[in-house]
């Protein structure tokens, strides 16, 4: 098992998000899919999605969630 891999989101759109280029380190891109992605709300919360799928071509993963 390895840590958490932190970055900045790039832009959201719905269950979309992008991130910037390299943002996996020297992970495979698709060894995310399954874990999580945690984020701060603007109003402070945290909150964790299911990371659903990855484009390994692009810096795209779609995750779950309301």
């Amino acid at each position: 098992m390895t840590g958490p891999q932190n970055t900045t989101v790039s832009a959201v759109s719905g269950s979309v998000v992008t991130l910037p280029a390299g943002w996996n380190g020297t992970r495979d891109k698709a060894k995310f899919v399954g874990g999580l992605l945690e984020f701060t709300t603007t109003a402070g919360a945290v909150e964790r999605r299911a990371i659903l799928k990855v484009n390994t071509a692009a810096n795209v993963i779609t995750i779950g969630g309301p």
